[in-house]
C-alpha cells in the first residue's frame, strides 16, 4: 500500500476506536511493517494489546494492533476491520487500473514508434525505388512520344513495351502499400478482408465468422493485423500444420472476438516465448482496450485469442 494512504488509514482507525496509539501493520517478506514501511512486531497475547487481521480472498493484508480494552466491543472492532478491508480493496483496485492504463500508454507509444519507422521505410521504399521507376517512366514515355512523330509503327511498337513497365510500376506500388491499410477491409469490412487474405495464404486456413458486422476503422484494423500476425506465426513456427482455424465471433453485445488455431507441434510444456509478434498483437488490441491470450499444448497446436470492445476507447494520452 502506499505509504500516504497508510497513514492515513492508520489515522481514521485511530480516531475511530478512540485509540491514538492503534498501529496498522502490513505483510511484507515474511515480516510486518508500519504505515511508514519501518519493522513491527505484533505483540503476543496477554501484554494489554490485541490483534486483528484483515482477510481479503483467503489472504492476510493487514493487522490491526489496539488496546485489549477495545475487545469488549467487538462490534466497533469488526467495523474498523470491515473499514480497513474496503479501503485496502480500493487502493488495490486504484492500482490495477493505474497499471493497466500504464500499460495501455506504453502499448501506443510503442505503437506510435513502430508506426513512425514502417512511414519512414515506406517513404525510402518510395523515394529509392517506386519514385524512380516512375521518373525513368516518364522519360521513356517522352521519348516513344518522339518516336512516334518520326516512326508511327516503331513508337507504337516501343509503347506496348512501356505497357508491362507501368504494370511493374504499379505492382510495385501496390506492394509498398500492403499491410498499411487494405482497401477492402475499408471497403467491405472483416470478414471479407480476411476471407481475401486466407485465400492467398500458403497454409491452408478456413475462416468462420459469426455476426460479423461492420465496426469502428481502428477495431476492424487491430484484428485484422492481428490475425494476419498470427498467420504469420504459424507459418514460421508451425511448419508441420495441416489446418488453421480463424474464427470471428460478433455474437457477444459489444465485444468482438477471435481466435487463431493451428494443428502444429505445439509448444513444449505450453510456454510461448512473447517474440515480436505477440508483443504487436498484444500492443495492437491494448490500444483498443482489448486483451490476448496465447496458449500452445504439446501436440495440439497453438490458439491465439483475441478479446476487443466494438467502441471506441477514450483517448488516454
Amino acid at each position: 500500500m502506499v505509504p500516504g494512504h497508510a497513514a492515513t488509514l492508520r489515522w481514521a482507525l485511530a480516531e475511530a476506536f478512540d485509540d491514538p496509539s492503534l498501529e496498522v501493520a502490513f505483510p511484507l517478506d515474511g515480516a510486518w511493517v508500519d504505515a511508514h514501511g519501518r519493522p513491527l512486531a505484533l505483540p503476543p497475547a496477554g501484554n494489554g494489546r490485541s490483534v486483528s487481521r484483515v482477510h481479503d480472498s483467503g489472504r492476510t493484508v493487514a493487522a490491526i494492533v489496539y488496546d485489549a480494552a477495545l475487545d469488549a466491543r467487538p462490534e466497533l472492532v469488526q467495523a474498523g476491520v470491515a473499514m480497513a478491508r474496503v479501503v485496502l480493496d480500493n487502493q488495490r483496485l486504484a492500482a490495477e487500473a493505474a497499471a493497466s492504463l500504464a500499460e495501455v500508454r506504453r502499448s501506443r507509444a510503442r505503437i506510435a514508434t513502430s508506426a513512425e519507422r514502417e512511414r519512414r521505410r515506406i517513404e525510402r521504399d518510395l523515394h529509392d525505388g517506386a519514385q524512380q521507376r516512375l521518373v525513368a517512366l516518364r522519360i521513356e514515355l517522352e521519348l516513344a512520344e518522339e518516336l512516334v512523330l518520326r516512326d508511327p509503327q516503331r513508337g507504337a511498337l516501343r509503347l506496348r513495351e512501356l505497357e508491362q513497365e507501368v504494370q511493374d510500376a504499379l505492382d510495385e506500388l501496390r506492394t509498398l502499400a500492403h499491410g498499411v491499410y487494405p482497401p477492402l477491409l475499408g471497403e467491405r469490412g472483416l470478414r471479407d478482408a480476411l476471407q481475401a487474405a486466407t485465400a492467398r495464404s500458403t497454409i491452408p486456413v478456413k475462416l468462420e465468422a459469426r455476426d460479423v458486422e461492420r465496426y469502428p476503422p481502428e477495431i476492424e484494423s487491430a484484428v485484422y493485423f492481428c490475425v494476419l500476425e498470427a498467420l504469420q506465426n504459424v507459418l514460421k513456427h508451425a511448419a508441420d500444420t495441416r489446418h488453421t482455424l480463424v474464427r470471428l465471433d460478433g455474437s457477444v453485445a459489444g465485444e468482438l472476438l477471435f481466435s487463431v488455431h493451428d494443428d502444429g507441434a505445439g509448444a513444449p510444456g505450453g510456454v510461448i516465448r512473447a517474440g515480436a509478434g505477440i508483443t504487436n498483437m498484444r500492443d495492437r488490441l491494448a490500444a483498443v482496450g482489448g486483451h490476448l491470450a496465447v496458449r500452445s499444448s504439446l501436440g495440439a497446436g497453438t490458439v491465439v485469442r483475441g478479446r476487443l470492445p466494438t467502441v471506441r476507447v477514450p483517448d488516454l494520452s
